[in-house]
């Protein structure tokens, strides 16, 4: 129980490895219930299908995003970083590219797609490239040193 309190939990900190095997589980996740629906499925889903397995898949959906969102969150803590850089970090470049469709095929767009482009690098960065703060900080001890097997090398 106290592992799945801590997967869903946006408090605390996570180290770069454990990050990163979040994402690659709930890649994988993704990855096998794609493959198991794009080979099963009979009949097209939709987003307005009232259907028992329908309102399922959209719960799954948002369970997982919910869980990269705790992850990086908490990840973002390890670096002594609020959680709300994500919206530096993911949701101003969709915005950005969003506004660069004003101005199609024109300089803004170009303009708007490099700002967002270096926007989600800096966060990858931010997110996976960069260590930790060492020892413990305001979100936390060092998971490094507290026991966890969430650790940097």
């Amino acid at each position: 129980m106290e592992a799945i309190r801590r997967l869903l939990s946006p408090s605390g900190r996570l180290g770069r490895r454990s990050f990163a095997a979040t994402l690659l589980v709930v890649a994988g996740v993704v990855g096998g219930g794609a493959f198991i629906l794009a080979t099963t499925a009979t009949t097209s889903v939709s987003a307005v299908d009232p259907t028992l397995p329908t309102i399922l898949l959209w719960l799954a959906i948002a369970l997982l995003v919910w869980i990269v969102i705790a992850a990086a969150v908490r990840r973002l803590h390890d670096r002594d970083r609020s959680g709300w850089w994500l919206l530096l970090f993911v949701v101003l470049p969709w915005g950005l590219l969003g506004l660069g469709t004003i101005d199609r095929h024109g300089p803004g767009e170009a303009a708007a797609t490099i700002a967002a482009a270096a926007l989600a690098f800096w966060g990858a960065a931010e997110l996976v490239v960069l260590a930790g703060s060492r020892g413990a900080n305001r979100f936390g001890p060092d998971p490094r040193t507290a026991g966890e097997p969430s650790g940097d090398a």
